[in-house]
């Protein structure tokens, strides 16, 4: 799985292969469950892959991601193409990535969530964000 998470995270990364990077603005959110309590892990790792092409005709860009802060579920400081630049406007499908330390200090995922949630081709999740500076609220049904 961790194999697979990293050969996501390359791709998306690569999205923007030729060209200017796309433009991106900041967001900011608060990934919970739908009854408002926190998902328990160690770390949490949220993921926001555009969808569909963008309005100059550009193949898609790459993803946005950035870390959950596990104490109160909020998010922002996402990177797409330079740390913390943000997320570039239009729709995107969220990917929630709860970890926990395995053997050895190393991330494993955490079963915290349903697995839908952790995978780009089945995540519920979809925002649109259409401004700079957008507040986010992701809700996510429990196991």
């Amino acid at each position: 799985m961790a194999f697979g998470l990293a050969v996501a995270w390359l791709a998306l990364m690569l999205g923007c292969s030729s060209g200017e990077p796309f433009a991106t603005v900041p967001v900011r959110g608060k990934v919970t469950f739908r009854d408002g309590s926190l998902i328990k892990a160690d770390r949490i790792v949220i993921t926001f892959i555009p969808q569909g092409a963008s309005a100059s005709g550009k193949a898609v860009p790459g993803g946005a991601r950035g870390e959950v802060k596990v104490a109160d579920g909020t998010f922002g400081d996402l990177t797409t193409h330079k740390p913390m630049d943000g997320v570039v406007l239009g729709r995107h499908k969220v990917v929630v990535q709860p970890l926990k330390k395995g053997p050895g200090g190393m991330d494993m995922p955490a079963r915290a969530i349903p697995v839908r949630y952790t995978q780009p081709d089945k995540t519920p999740l979809e925002v649109e964000v259409k401004k700079s500076r957008e507040v986010l609220t992701l809700l996510v049904d429990p196991q």
